[in-house]
């Protein structure tokens, strides 16, 4: 500790912020010289957050200790309560698209209801909740969730044709350019046909959507999702139908919760070359080992702020002075913005 304070006192950005060699761990941990680290939206968007937190995370492999307390005051937790949203939408989705309707309040409501009460029936059966009280408090809640999907999708004024689900992305290659590439992982949660070769993707989400309302292209790199998965997808699509050229037009997020109040926030066309551009600057950091703090990371958020230079080490003007090639390559990512 006191060897990790005299270095973050002095000019010089240490490893103790972050910089380091990655010589020893390249093959591992390096997507795009080695082959065994595969990429997600998520890791990619950690790192244009907050590098440091990403060498934590992804490269010394430190996790934080996972909750084990009991709460008697929730039945299901964020994750938990958003893992059990996306099933009962895409097991709902799943038999509209396959009857070939457009959803309707009227016509499927009944529908939804009972797909929704026989899977929130399965997970209390695997998840009991701590009283009846606050288990019919959440049912209700999930319900209005469903309720306010069903409005949202109504109102939709170009429908499309649901046509795949929980469409996996596997190891899916993403060009650099200059014959560099690397791997993604993911899964898409709903794919819309809008017309020949013309496809929609939406991913559901059942928090609020204010870290989203200002999606403009990539937010520098911290809201890449909506893009990669178009490039993806419309590789996916060329290669299983061979002579195609399949385009993504929108792609972006639903957030059908009280909430998020069935709104709906889309990236409508993009630029790919500058997505190449923003992903090699940003891989370009791991690559050379530079993982310093953001001083727009918002620690006080941060798993790891405790053991993190706090704001990170952009605040102290005599670092940036001293070393200016890596502060360059950082706020080189501010072109993204």
């Amino acid at each position: 500790g006191l060897a990790a304070a005299a270095a973050r006192a002095g000019d010089a950005l240490t490893a103790y912020e972050g910089i380091v060699d990655l010589a020893p761990l390249r093959a591992e941990v390096d997507p795009v010289a080695g082959r065994k680290a595969v990429m997600s939206a998520t890791r990619l968007e950690l790192l244009a957050k907050c590098p440091f937190a990403y060498f934590l995370r992804h490269v010394l492999m430190v996790e934080p200790p996972e909750e084990v307390e009991f709460d008697r005051a929730r039945w299901l937790d964020p994750l938990q309560r958003g893992s059990l949203v996306h099933e009962i939408l895409c097991e709902f989705m799943t038999a509209v698209a396959g009857s070939g309707e457009e959803v309707s309040s009227a016509r499927h409501g009944a529908a939804l209801a009972r797909v929704g009460a026989g899977r929130i029936a399965r997970t209390r059966e695997k998840i009991p909740p701590p009283s009846e009280m606050i288990f019919e408090s959440e049912r209700r809640d999930l319900l209005e969730t469903l309720e306010i999907f069903l409005a949202a999708e109504e109102k939709r004024e170009d429908k499309g044709r649901p046509f795949a689900f929980e469409r996996e992305i596997r190891r899916e290659e993403i060009a650099l350019g200059g014959g560099r590439s690397f791997r993604l992982n993911g899964f898409i949660d709903r794919v819309d046909e809008l017309g020949r070769d013309l496809y929609r993707i939406i991913d559901y989400k059942t928090g609020s959507p204010a870290a989203y309302e200002d999606l403009v292209e990539f937010g520098r790199g911290r809201t890449l999702q909506p893009a990669l998965y178009a490039v993806s997808l419309e590789q996916i699509l060329a290669r299983e139908r061979p002579g195609s050229k399949p385009r993504v037009a929108a792609s972006g997020y639903l957030f059908p919760s009280r909430r998020g109040e069935g709104h709906e926030i889309m990236l409508r066309g993009f630029d790919r070359d500058r997505l190449r551009r923003l992903l090699n600057d940003l891989l370009g950091l791991l690559e050379r080992g530079t993982f310093i703090a953001g001083p727009e990371a918002k620690c006080d958020h941060c798993d790891y702020a405790g053991v993190c230079v706090s704001g990170g080490a952009g605040r102290a003007e005599r670092k940036r002075a001293a070393n200016p090639a890596i502060f360059e390559a950082y706020d080189k990512l501010d072109e993204y913005k």
